[in-house]
């Protein structure tokens, strides 16, 4: 039903124009997802099931005894004693991830009676009868600074229903900006179905929302909390965004993803309204439209877009280990292919943007055996018939100013600008970086046993603006198993342009938790 109704539909949409690209697409999809509708055991590497007679906690020790005639060693009791917390913390982990999987949150509290403190710190959820639950994220974690808002805090609780295999939520959203005074919102309707490997998602928004201008959030809130507050930095850039938006994705399987959606939105252009700083400095807040060396200034007017998306994500060659009944990946054995395409609708509910934009991805972690790993993060993308493209609908990259990076150690830059090489042409963006075991400091087998590693990574960016800009840099990971410091050196056209510190979270955290 899907490959035969999607692949008519885009075909029946954009019979006006550009037919062979989107023929082209709706066949190569189709193809792709013909491919893996079969789910064979031909990826499977390893099946372990593990079952707990009956009757083992209720035999005493003298039956024990007679199974057993030579006792357990001292070394044997620790260790199994080791083996039975294993197992109790992975049966944990599974059913948390089924809570995840199914809609839920794996922050905060569950259960119990309201804490103050929880609605301030931590978040929670609740039970409200035998299907439903009520639930909200901490206060703080979504009260922050700009210079746009100046405060502002966002309050989205939730109630969620959940049956057998079937999720909904219902989410609004209540957001104030203290210096702007002005209220924004809205309401966020979304519903799971399906096994695990087999997932279905839809998710309808109606919201209106203060947001980056690079809407993959380059800048952390809390690091521009810190650097505006405290040093008079606004690198955040800032836009108004109120749309409506309806996604449907699916798990095919493990490793195969599939994400369509359609957006009707309207974008405003914002001023700074506040000045604010803790401390007294001799620069000032820097405006809200920056400079772009592609068309100058980035500054825009109002403007309303119709865009439809498709994201495409493949991971070929992804193996498994079946456990207890249930199918896991296995990390880093497959790279990942990504595609995106979309288009913005000239006219259509007023629309006023006309483009494509096509985007290929390569993601790959290769080990080395204890030598070391090498991770990869390639995109490739270009714009066409871009007859109307305001600058917030450019492509824009994962820069970074500040000495806090906190962004993908492995996807992004270090001392780019955030905005001057946006693009509304075609574009290159590489990342490499290869983790040693034994390097310089690491020589020392003392450096070894606190865990460190060194890091060497390149990024590299290609668009007809920015004079083959690259970065090159050493780091130190693991520094007390969960920060990182580098070093890093920029170049325009092979000539030196800048130099950096950087502090951020370790590279590859969350693997140490695997």
């Amino acid at each position: 039903w899907l490959t035969a109704h999607a692949a008519g539909a885009v075909d029946a949409l954009y019979s006006m124009g550009n037919i062979n690209v989107f023929q082209a697409l709706a066949t190569g999809v189709r193809l792709v997802l013909e491919a893996f509708q079969q789910d064979t055991l031909e990826d499977v590497v390893s099946v372990y099931d593990r079952e707990v007679d009956s009757m083992a906690y209720e035999r005493d020790s003298t039956y024990w005894q007679e199974m057993r005639p030579i006792p357990l060693t001292a070394y044997e009791v620790k260790g199994y004693k080791v083996m039975d917390s294993i197992s109790i913390a992975e049966d944990k982990k599974e059913a948390e991830e089924d809570e995840d999987d199914s809609g839920g949150s794996s922050s905060g509290k569950s259960g119990g009676s309201f804490q103050a403190m929880e609605l301030l710190v931590g978040g929670s959820s609740y039970p409200i009868g035998k299907h439903w639950r009520f639930g909200y994220p901490s206060l703080l974690h979504d009260f922050h600074f700009n210079t746009v808002e100046g405060f502002h805090m966002t309050v989205s609780p939730y109630v969620r229903f959940q049956k057998n295999d079937i999720t909904w939520q219902l989410q609004p959203e209540l957001h104030y900006g203290f210096s702007r005074e002005k209220f924004n919102g809205g309401l966020t309707l979304s519903t799971r179905w399906g096994e695990r490997e087999e997932r279905n998602s839809i998710t309808i928004e109606a919201v209106s929302r203060v947001l980056q201008v690079n809407e993959d959030n380059p800048i952390h809130p809390f690091v521009n909390d810190f650097y505006s507050l405290l040093f008079e930095r606004n690198y955040m850039k800032l836009l108004e965004k109120s749309f409506v938006n309806l996604r449907w994705e699916r798990s095919f399987r493990d490793g195969l993803d599939l994400s369509i959606y359609g957006q009707f939105f309207r974008k405003n252009p914002l001023m700074n309204n506040t000045s604010q700083v803790f401390f007294g400095s001799e620069r000032s807040y820097t405006p809200n439209d920056v400079p772009n060396a592609e068309i100058g200034t980035t500054a825009f007017d109002s403007y309303r877009g119709a865009v439809l998306g498709l994201d495409f994500s493949i991971e070929p060659w992804q193996r498994f280990r079946i456990r207890n009944g249930r199918k896991q990946r296995i990390d880093n054995v497959s790279p990942t292919f990504d595609l995106h395409f979309s288009t913005a609708i000239d006219e259509l509910f007023g629309s006023e943007l006309s483009y494509q934009h096509l985007e290929f991805g390569y993601r790959h972690r290769i080990s080395f055996g204890v030598r070391g790993d090498l991770q990869l993060d390639i995109k490739a993308g270009t714009f066409l018939n871009t007859d109307n493209l305001p600058f917030p609908e450019f492509k824009h990259f994962p820069g970074n100013r500040t000495f806090l990076n906190i962004s993908d150690a492995v996807g992004s830059f270090r001392l780019l600008d955030y905005y001057y090489y946006s693009t509304s042409e075609s574009y290159l963006e590489a990342h490499a970086n290869y983790q040693f075991r034994k390097f310089l400091l690491t020589q020392l087998t003392m450096a070894r046993m606190f865990g460190l590693r060194e890091n060497l990574f390149f990024s590299l960016l290609e668009t007809p603006s920015s004079n083959h800009y690259f970065e090159v840099g050493y780091g130190l990971n693991y520094i007390f198993r969960v920060f990182r410091v580098e070093a890093v050196a920029s170049f325009d056209e092979f000539k030196y342009r800048d130099f950096g510190i950087r502090v951020g979270i370790a590279t590859d955290f969350e693997s140490l938790f695997n």
